[in-house]
């Protein structure tokens, strides 16, 4: 008896069957896989965004900070050097100590009229109240720094002693007392300085009246 060999070929519907199976499956792994990748890569997105955050945020803390420090170190050059110009340059009437304090373009308003506009000009102006009153001294109050700027007041003291400009001495003793602003170089030295005291008022302490208006 034979034997015959029968060789059956898929149908083709489950051959098709098959197929989608397989490609389903495929679909599945990879559709997983992509939405893996992607979670992953969010995460790592999201945790990048947070390190460039905190390296933003150092940043620019650091560079407050270093704000800070050079405002802070103007600030103390600044109330140094003003320091140095009422104790040496006025009261110990030290006119070299102007050379490292102030700019060569100095000016000053006594006021709001300008009697200063250069170093060789302040020293001239300077030398005046030292000639008036040998003895003068000027006290500070209080002082304020915003930015470049320095607000104090002060109280000048002296007898007059001496010529006082064009004015002949009184023996007379005055007590001042005024407001400044100093205004000041990157380099915390002086640059502009506003003055405001009650003239009338030195005036009649030096013994001078005030005459009323003739009035027709």
């Amino acid at each position: 008896m034979g034997f015959r060999t029968v060789f059956t070929l898929p149908h083709p519907y489950r051959l098709s069957s098959w197929n989608g199976i397989a490609f389903l499956r495929l679909h599945k792994v990879y559709t997983c896989g992509a939405k893996r990748s992607l979670l992953l890569t969010n995460e790592i997105m999201g945790r990048l965004g947070i390190v460039l955050a905190i390296i933003a945020l150092l940043s620019t803390n650091c560079k407050h900070k270093v704000n800070i420090e050079k405002k802070t170190a103007l600030e103390q050059t600044m109330s140094k050097n003003f320091e140095n110009f009422i104790a040496n340059a006025w009261n110990h009437k030290n006119m070299d100590s102007l050379k490292s304090l102030t700019v060569e373009n100095f000016t000053r308003e006594f006021n709001g009229i300008t009697v200063v506009e250069n170093k060789n000009e302040l020293e001239a102006n300077m030398n005046i109240y030292f000639t008036g009153f040998p003895d003068l001294k000027v006290s500070i109050k209080k002082t304020a720094v915003i930015d470049h700027h320095l607000f104090t007041s002060w109280i000048f003291e002296g007898t007059n002693t001496g010529t006082f400009g064009e004015s002949p001495p009184t023996g007379k003793k005055v007590v001042i007392n005024g407001f400044s602003e100093i205004t000041f170089t990157n380099e915390g030295k002086l640059i502009k300085e506003d003055v405001y005291y009650n003239e009338l008022a030195l005036l009649q302490q030096l013994g001078y009246m005030l005459t009323p208006p003739i009035v027709e």
